[in-house]
């Protein structure tokens, strides 16, 4: 067993697999928010845009996803997220763009459990709001998000069952 994590560097790959973990799920909540802030955006165009992120990203296999970001924004668009005078220039930018990939993905998982969340919400807490005169984004700031991340934990947590 020993020899087995001296030969295949066990404990790196390990720590990799945290880095990329820890990384692209900050990622993904960004992202994955502004998503449903899209989705429940009085805006029509918002909303469909959402959705259709949504729909194609939970229905594209990761392993395409990733792909694209090596060989698609790397290799045919030219985006460099790591510096070329790095030492360390291949090992960087593949991280980066795994990062990217794992973050754009999950980030379709992220919005629709923050989307859960707000149906917890009952309808008057929104409606109040409004009645006190708090704009879209005010409502969603302070009354909105607040409760729908609450009500989004468990099913945020559950998430790494994908």
């Amino acid at each position: 067993m020993l020899e087995l994590i001296n030969d295949f560097n066990v404990l790196a790959a390990f720590w990799m697999t945290i880095r990329l973990a820890l990384w692209s799920s900050i990622f993904a909540l960004l992202i994955g928010t502004v998503v449903a802030i899209m989705r429940l955006s009085p805006v029509g165009v918002l909303q469909r845009a959402g959705a259709a992120y949504v729909t194609l990203l939970r229905n594209t296999p990761l392993t395409l996803i990733i792909i694209f970001c090596s060989l698609g924004l790397w290799g045919q668009l030219g985006i460099e997220p790591a510096s070329r005078e790095s030492d360390t220039f291949i090992a960087d930018l593949n991280f980066r763009l795994a990062v990217i990939g794992l973050a754009f993905y999950h980030a379709a998982f992220v919005t629709e459990a923050i989307r859960s969340g707000v149906n917890t919400i009952p309808v008057g807490q929104a409606e109040a709001a409004r009645s006190i005169g708090l704009t879209f984004s005010q409502n969603l700031r302070h009354i909105i998000l607040p409760q729908a991340f609450r009500g989004a934990i468990t099913p945020l947590a559950t998430s790494s069952s994908r």
